[in-house]
């Protein structure tokens, strides 16, 4: 599995907001890349992604995080989930 990009620096962003951001990925393998889980690091994120990729496929993984009930300005970077 090959990721286009691996990290995404949201900025500082507000209590609220609703952020969301896609990752590319590729399968360079062989064989059907399978993704079993895309664990996010905050329960406040969701991942959603197609389990299976063919051998030179492409695919993405869909980050959302709901920054409901935190306070002040937050700093997010979605790179924890490839880890």
């Amino acid at each position: 599995m090959v990721l286009k990009q691996q990290i995404h620096d949201f900025k500082n962003v507000l209590q609220g907001e609703i952020l969301s951001h896609t990752f590319e990925v590729h399968n360079q393998g062989d064989e059907v890349l399978k993704i079993e889980r895309v664990k996010p690091e905050c329960t406040c994120s969701v991942a959603h992604f197609r389990s299976s990729h063919p051998s030179g496929g492409e695919g993405k993984i869909t980050v959302k995080i709901d920054t409901k009930g935190f306070e002040g300005t937050e700093r997010w970077v979605g790179k924890s989930l490839f880890q």
